[in-house]
């Protein structure tokens, strides 16, 4: 964004607040679309709420990937309808799920939640359809280029080596048709060859639901775990080499296809990280024992994980990341004065305005000349950012959202009043 519609927004809407750009979105989500073509893709809405962010991505055909009752509103209020809505979470609520009825497409996380929704369906006198999360018999390995490995226990789903053990009691459920598999392993995966492996795993698993244990198969969520580069080192998913990898998998027609059962996959960081900018002022510039404090209002209340980020990076052991949602590494979230060009300082520390050390936005990074003023900017802040942050630290609450249109038009979120001043 340029320098001008940043100040005119920070006079309007106040500071500390979040920018998120329709286009950035549109272009992640058509690389996306192109890799997987014939799936549904669903977005996960814990990643960015915004509604407009989420109005988006209804009008461009894509669904939700729900984690609690309150999401399954938030994307009914998008527009979008019950077909297009999986809400998978693990110990659901009877509340949650009586609430959830009919408004979405149900993803039991476990036996005993299966028998909860034959129960109510029972009272309600209602059949419903739903899918189960399975735990596959394989996991990822550390880091964002990670290996497959055995499986490992989890509080996620169900093993998928009890199903054939389960196979009677899936089957006498009257009121509650299992007809989907789910299955999510983590979150910013970049190798495309353990995406594509683990998708081919998950192909396997759906022919065995099939062919062995004989039961219907109207959907597979794939889950996602698309990644995002957040540092140097980091290299984009390479899609075309995914796209022929996975398009290989159908070629003998021996398999489920999307013609044949629906396919979902879910993304929310892959779509809205890059989209977003979270922008602040410097209140303050002072030196302390030959380091120059850059001092701005935000980032530990209204942006947690730089602060944690920081962190973890300042142990004397280096941490074996990611640890989703609240680490994804060394820096993750560049800081940036817009509009400055010029010589730069080293060494600059960027500290946020509340009363504890931990509030660090950026240590020892190269800045211009900061001056007291400046509009502070910082990249990768549209997924799992402001819904992340404890807002009412030192009382000062949430901060503004908007979500800028392809067309210049500002949706503001919250609504009521101006952001912090």
């Amino acid at each position: 964004m340029r320098l001008e519609q940043l100040e005119t927004l920070t006079a309007e809407y106040g500071y500390p607040l979040y920018v998120y750009e329709e286009k950035a979105m549109a272009a992640q989500l058509a690389a996306l679309q192109a890799a997987l073509p014939g799936f549904t893709l669903l977005y996960s809405v814990k990643t960015n709420p915004h509604p407009a962010v989420c109005a988006f991505m209804r009008r461009s055909g894509v669904g939700a990937d729900a984690a609690s009752a309150a999401e399954v509103d938030k994307a009914e209020r998008a527009g979008m309808v019950p077909g297009q809505i999986l809400y998978s979470a693990p110990g659901k609520r009877e509340s949650e799920i009586a609430h959830s009825l009919g408004r979405c497409v149900l993803v039991a996380d476990s036996y005993t939640e299966l028998a909860l929704i034959q129960r109510i369906c029972q009272a309600r006198g209602t059949r419903v359809s739903v899918g189960l999360r399975l735990n596959p018999d394989l996991s990822f390995g550390p880091g964002t280029a990670p290996a497959l490995l055995p499986g490992a226990p989890a509080k996620f789903g169900v093993d998928a080596e009890s199903l054939a053990s389960r196979r009677d009691f899936l089957t006498s459920l009257s009121h509650v048709r299992v007809c989907g598999i789910h299955i999510y392993l983590r979150s910013q995966v970049l190798n495309h060859a353990v995406l594509a492996a683990y998708m081919e795993h998950v192909l396997g698993l759906s022919r065995f639901w099939k062919t062995e244990l004989g039961l219907d198969l109207d959907f597979i969520n794939f889950g996602g775990g698309f990644g995002v580069p957040y540092t140097a080192s980091d290299r984009p998913i390479d899609w075309a080499a995914f796209a022929s990898r996975f398009a290989a998998l159908f070629a003998d027609g021996g398999v489920t296809t999307p013609d044949r059962v629906r396919f979902f996959a879910e993304s929310g960081r892959y779509l809205v990280s890059a989209a977003g900018t979270f922008v602040t002022r410097i209140t303050d510039v002072k030196e302390s024992r030959g380091t120059r404090f850059v001092l701005a209002p935000g980032p530990l209340n209204n942006f947690l994980r730089p602060a944690v980020m920081n962190l973890l990076d300042s142990l004397p052991h280096p941490v074996s990341g990611p640890l989703e949602p609240l680490y994804s590494g060394p820096g993750a979230f560049p800081v940036y004065i817009p509009g400055r060009e010029g010589e730069e300082e080293e060494g600059v520390s960027v500290s946020g305005t509340l009363c504890t050390a931990l509030d660090r936005l950026a240590v020892n990074v190269r800045l211009p000349r900061p001056r007291v003023g400046d509009i502070l900017c910082v990249r990768n802040a549209g997924a799992y950012a402001c819904t992340l942050s404890p807002h009412e630290f030192a009382g000062l609450g949430r901060p503004k959202e908007l979500f800028l249109a392809a067309d210049g038009s500002v949706s503001v979120f919250p609504e009521e009043g101006k952001g912090q001043v």
